[in-house]
C-alpha cells in the first residue's frame, strides 16, 4: 500500500473516532442537562461551562492527528528524516486493515485518555465544592444574618412584605404557589437592593441585600420538619426552574422599571407588582417555548422533547391560574 492511501486511511479512521467522539460529548452534556436540576442547580450550572470543553476535545484530537499523518507522509515523501523513514517494501506489506486498525487504536486511545482526565479532575472540583456548599447551606439555617435598615421606612416595608413572602413559599403546597411566592420574594428583595445603594457605598449590596432574604426564612423555619419543607420547595422550584434567576430576574426588573420607575419610592406592594409582571412573563415563556419548537432535526434530542413537554404544561398551569390582565386594569396598576 502506497504512502498517499496509508494517510488517507489514517485521516478517514481518526475522523471517524473524532465524529464518535462528538456525538458522546452532546449525550453527555444532553444528559447533564437534564441531571443539572434540583437545590444543587446553581452547582451544576457552574460545573457546565467547563464540561462544554467535551465538544473540542474530538476536534482538537482530529486536527492534532490530521496535521500529524500530513507530517509523516512529507517527511517520507521527502526523506527529511532518512533513518527513520520505513523502507518502501514494509510500507507496501502493510495491510489497509493494519493501518485502519491502528489508527482507531490510537486515535480512540487518546480521546478516551482525555476525556478521563478531565472527568477526573472536574469530579474532584465538584465534590469539594459540593462540600463545602452543603456545609454553609446548612449552617445558614441557625444564622442571624447581620442587616440595617437605617430606618428607611420603605426598606421596612419590603422586608415585611419579603417576610411575607418567605412564610407563603414554605407553605406552598404546588409548583405554581412555590413560584408565585419566590417570585414576590425577589420583587421585593430588589426593592431593599435597591434602596440600600441610597445609603451605603458598599459593594457588596448583593449580600447585604440578601441577609434580609435569609433572616426572613428563618424567621419561619423554626423546626427540623419545617426546614426539610423549605428545601423540598426549594428542590422542586430548582427542577422546574432552574434557569429561572438568569432569564426572568432580570428581565422582569426591566419590565418593572420600564412600566413603575418609581415603584420601591412609592412602596408599591409585591402583589401589585406580581400582578402587573405575569402577563410578561406568559408572553416571554411563549417564546421560549417557540424557540425550542424551531430548533428542528434537535427535536431527537430528549432532553429539548422533555423541554417543550414542560414548558407547554407550564403555561398552561399559569394561564389557568392566572386571567390576562385587560388594558384599563394594566392602565392603573402604572400609576
Amino acid at each position: 500500500m502506497n504512502n498517499v492511501s496509508n494517510t488517507v486511511i489514517k485521516i478517514v479512521m481518526t475522523l471517524i473516532v473524532g465524529m464518535g467522539s462528538y456525538y458522546l460529548a452532546l449525550k453527555i452534556t444532553d444528559s447533564f442537562n437534564i441531571l443539572a436540576t434540583g437545590a444543587w442547580a446553581g452547582l451544576a450550572n457552574l460545573l457546565l461551562g467547563p464540561l462544554y470543553l467535551l465538544y473540542f476535545i474530538p476536534i482538537m484530537a482530529f486536527i492534532f492527528f490530521l496535521l500529524w499523518n500530513l507530517m509523516d507522509y512529507l517527511l517520507i515523501k521527502s526523506n527529511i528524516i532518512e533513518k527513520e523513514v520505513v523502507d518502501n517494501q514494509t510500507l507496501k506489506s502493510k495491510s489497509i486493515w493494519m493501518v485502519a486498525k491502528n489508527t482507531f487504536i490510537w486515535t480512540s486511545i487518546s480521546v478516551v485518555t482525555i476525556y478521563a482526565l478531565l472527568f477526573s479532575f472536574f469530579s474532584v472540583i465538584n465534590k469539594s465544592m459540593s462540600s463545602t456548599f452543603s456545609k454553609n447551606y446548612e449552617k445558614s439555617f441557625y444564622t442571624t444574618f447581620h442587616t440595617n435598615d437605617y430606618n428607611d421606612s420603605r426598606i421596612l416595608f419590603y422586608k415585611s412584605e419579603i417576610e411575607e413572602s418567605s412564610s407563603a413559599y414554605i407553605e406552598a403546597n404546588n409548583d405554581y404557589d412555590i413560584f408565585e411566592a419566590f417570585t414576590k420574594k425577589e420583587m421585593g428583595l430588589k426593592c431593599i437592593k435597591t434602596l440600600l445603594i441610597e445609603h451605603t457605598n458598599s459593594d457588596n449590596i448583593y449580600r447585604l441585600g440578601n441577609s434580609f432574604s435569609q433572616n426572613s426564612r428563618n424567621k419561619y423555619v423554626q423546626t427540623k420538619a419545617l426546614i426539610a419543607k423549605y428545601k423540598e420547595n426549594e428542590n422542586s422550584f430548582h427542577k422546574k426552574h432552574g434557569a429561572y434567576r438568569s432569564s426572568i430576574i432580570e428581565p422582569f426588573s426591566r419590565f418593572l422599571k420600564k412600566n413603575m420607575p418609581n415603584r420601591c419610592e412609592k412602596k408599591v406592594p409585591v402583589e401589585k407588582m406580581y400582578q402587573l409582571f405575569i402577563p410578561e412573563y406568559i408572553k416571554q415563556r411563549e417564546i421560549e417555548l417557540t424557540s425550542y419548537k424551531s430548533i428542528g432535526v434537535s427535536n431527537n434530542s430528549n432532553y429539548i422533547r422533555q423541554k417543550i413537554e414542560d414548558l407547554t404544561s407550564w403555561i398552561e398551569i399559569v394561564r389557568r391560574k392566572h386571567h390576562e390582565i385587560d388594558n384599563q386594569e394594566f392602565t392603573s396598576l402604572k400609576k
